[in-house]
């Protein structure tokens, strides 16, 4: 057991151990962790890419609500990706 505790106790830099480096990696993973829980639900994917056949812009609208954010026009054709 001494042997663990002189290996955590291994100064790497100025004072800092082997031991602080493992416990920082230890809180970094736990924080990313909370933060992954508390950010929320990814988006749903509710979302196409689409072109517009009138004006030619090109990004993502709704499903159920095809309609070109640029001009208005619902004469709209899904695109590839």
């Amino acid at each position: 057991m001494e042997k663990i505790t002189d290996i955590l106790n291994y100064t790497l830099y100025d004072g800092i151990t082997l031991a602080h480096v493992i416990g920082l990696i230890v809180l970094i993973m736990i924080v990313n962790y909370v933060w992954k829980k508390l950010s929320g639900k990814e988006r749903p994917n509710i979302y196409e890419k689409i072109r517009c056949l009138k004006c030619g812009w090109v990004g993502e609208v709704s499903k159920y609500h095809r309609v070109c954010r640029k001009c208005g026009s619902n004469n709209v054709q899904k695109s590839p990706g």
